[in-house]
């Protein structure tokens, strides 16, 4: 209710019903930077509006192209239905980008990214855990940053 975003269970469900009719997908597994600091230092309710305006940004540059979910706590993701891991790196950039200029108080996300395509033996499972090593991985390089599960 807060985000106006998907729940994480519509999201699994969009995913496995695209997995078994779809082509290619890709996940987008967002974390907000150093979110405890932002509730420690300004309050919970900057906090929660710190998360209505990146979920505010998300969906504007989403649009009809994906579906944008609440993961839980300060995580977001975004999955896109056919499309690459390039076309999903332009995204997460350009959300991440966005967010750091765009909120207040500024803020910055990092994010990780997986795909799958038909043919291989893959599951929603497999493609959230690769989607969050990715994230790890973004998080240890430095935050406020994009790693594809393939590039890291």
């Amino acid at each position: 209710f807060l985000t106006q975003l998907y729940t994480r269970r519509y999201l699994e469900d969009t995913i496995e019903e695209h997995q078994n009719s779809g082509q290619i997908g890709t996940l987008l597994l967002f974390d907000i930077d150093d979110f405890k600091r932002v509730n420690d230092r300004f309050g919970h309710h900057v906090g929660d509006s710190v998360l209505k305006q990146v979920a505010r940004i998300m969906l504007e540059i989403v649009g009809e192209n994906g579906v944008a979910a609440r993961w839980g706590g300060e995580e977001l993701a975004v999955y896109l239905p056919d499309r690459t891991a390039m076309e999903a790196h332009e995204f997460a950039n350009r959300i991440r980008k966005n967010i750091s200029l765009e909120t207040e108080p500024a803020i910055t996300v990092s994010c990780g990214i997986s795909y799958w395509e038909k043919g291989y033996n893959d599951s929603k499972e497999k493609l959230f855990l690769r989607a969050d090593q990715a994230l790890y991985e973004a998080k240890s390089a430095g935050k406020d940053r994009v790693r594809n599960e393939r590039l890291c």
